[in-house]
């Protein structure tokens, strides 16, 4: 995993080689192993994230990769903006990722109350909070209706929730559920990785801090979990 502040990565990039990495992973000692098993769910979860967001929004989103060392964020997402200058501004945000797994049979309300909107976890103002469903969804609670058991808290963050809602096409849905809940939408994740840049690096100091972006209206009707 490349860990450097100047290096902004395509999602779908990301993608690739956090699957490379997990097969690797498997050639490692335990400890080593689960290190890297850990850094390369966290990526693989939030690019598939960022390729649904780029798609949604039409915003192309690029990704940065935090030393665990430096303890927080998990990711840096960004994208570039039109400026008057010659060349465009670049607006980061911190993205932090906790993943529900196949194992868990916790409300995904309860789950993020206990997790990233738990009074003992402080963030900086703005930072979006992917809670990435690692299994396929389906029944339980719409997610609305987790989004209202979310609105009492008082934190000064995003909460996203993502998850695959098809058992064999790659499509899956996503939602802001905190503080304000933004209708579910679906996308194909191989045929939006497909349309977007595959490859490439962008090379560029940081900017600005950039705000949570909300996702455009949809008809899907939300999903469970």
């Amino acid at each position: 995993m490349i860990y450097d502040r100047r290096f902004w990565f395509a999602p779908p990039y990301v993608i690739v080689k956090a699957n490379e990495a997990l097969q690797r992973a498997s050639t490692l000692s335990s400890a080593k192993r689960n290190e890297l098993e850990k850094a390369a769910k966290e990526a693989r979860a939030a690019a598939i994230f960022l390729v649904g967001l780029t798609d949604l929004t039409g915003n192309p989103f690029r990704m940065q990769l935090v030393d665990p060392k430096d303890g927080a964020p998990d990711i840096r997402s960004m994208v570039l903006t039109e400026s008057t200058r010659s060349q465009p501004d670049m607006e980061y945000q911190d993205l932090e990722v906790v993943t529900l797994d196949h194992h868990s049979d916790e409300a995904l309300d309860e789950f993020i109350l206990r997790t990233k909107l738990s009074k003992k976890k402080a963030y900086q103002p703005d930072t979006m909070v992917l809670c990435f469903i690692d299994k396929t969804i389906s029944g339980a609670r719409p997610w609305k209706y987790v989004a209202d058991a979310l609105a009492h808290s008082d934190k000064d963050l995003s909460v996203y929730v993502a998850g695959r809602v098809e058992p064999v096409d790659l499509v899956y849905a996503m939602a802001r559920v905190f503080p304000n809940f933004d209708s579910v939408r679906k996308f194909n994740l191989e045929d939006a990785s497909r349309a977007q840049r595959m490859t490439g690096t962008e090379f560029l100091e940081r900017g600005r801090r950039r705000t949570s972006p909300r996702l455009p209206r949809g008809d899907h009707p939300p999903p469970g979990v």
